[in-house]
């Protein structure tokens, strides 16, 4: 059924190139995941109480969509699964919640080593910041599985830690990761440090897990998810195969349609696989 969608997508934008069709292929795999990740969220988690202020520090929020953060002067809930919950929640993970673990838990390597990692995703040159350790999270070497599987320890120690705000500490972070690394592994994801939490009885992520299972058995689900996805989900961002061009694509207002068109750039774009 998806691929039936791409092809359509294709055809109707007259995209023949292969390798921009893998990348139509791609932004519909990715649309997927994130129409799971969001209802599984919006299902299963509650709502998350902000206070205005953090021992004694104001609390920056994204009040309303579109907004520069501001200082909150009012308790707010936010709801994970949608797009200003989640970036709302990545904003007070960052500047309440990980100081406050690190500063609870002085010993512990794993939060001591948390740091933002700059990740450029597009050859648009836009750039994600989000909480990474400084190691390979695709270890290769022994030396390297070493290391990892030090702060692989040190993030297993947090199950015996108190929750925080009333939410287990193991959970927290696994929403982080879902939000900032869309739930995949990767080089500077934090998501390959879950290996034995994904299966400890009771996590949110063996939870996440047998959700996707029974979604990915399911037709109801999937003719659900095709309503979902749109043409600008689908459409590719640049050019991979031509040097000096970039594929730019805008919503036509009049007729709600997306509007796809190769622009001649001075620079050759680097292209993200």
């Amino acid at each position: 059924m998806l691929t039936d969608k791409v092809r359509h997508f294709c055809n109707l934008y007259d995209i023949t190139n292969d390798k921009l069709q893998k990348q139509v292929t791609k932004n519909a795999e990715k649309a997927v995941d994130l129409y799971l990740r969001r209802s599984w969220m919006k299902e299963s988690i509650k709502p998350i109480t902000i206070s205005p202020q953090s021992n004694g520090k104001p609390v920056y929020m994204f009040i309303d969509s579109g907004s520069e953060a501001r200082i909150l002067t009012y308790k707010t809930e936010i709801q994970l699964g949608t797009e200003l919950g989640d970036a709302n929640f990545k904003l007070w993970m960052e500047n309440v919640v990980i100081p406050e673990l690190r500063k609870n838990n002085p010993d512990n390597l794993f939060l001591n080593r948390l740091q933002p990692i700059v990740n450029t995703r597009t050859n648009l040159g836009s750039v994600a910041v989000n909480y990474g350790l400084p190691i390979n999270m695709l270890p290769k070497t022994d030396y390297e599985r070493d290391v990892f599987n030090e702060h692989k320890d040190a993030f297993n120690d947090l199950q015996s830690v108190k929750s925080i705000y009333g939410m287990n500490v193991q959970d927290l972070l696994f929403y982080y990761s879902l939000i900032s690394n869309d739930g995949r592994v990767g080089p500077n994801s934090l998501h390959g440090i879950f290996e034995d939490y994904i299966t400890t009885h009771g996590s949110k992520a063996k939870e996440y897990n047998l959700f996707i299972s029974k979604a990915d058995a399911s037709s109801d689900t999937y003719q659900q998810i095709l309503k979902y996805i749109t043409d600008e989900m689908l459409a590719p961002s640049a050019s991979p195969y031509t040097t000096g061009t970039r594929i730019i694509k805008y919503k036509d207002t009049d007729s709600d349609k997306i509007e796809i068109y190769i622009k001649e750039v001075e620079e050759e774009s680097s292209y993200d696989e």
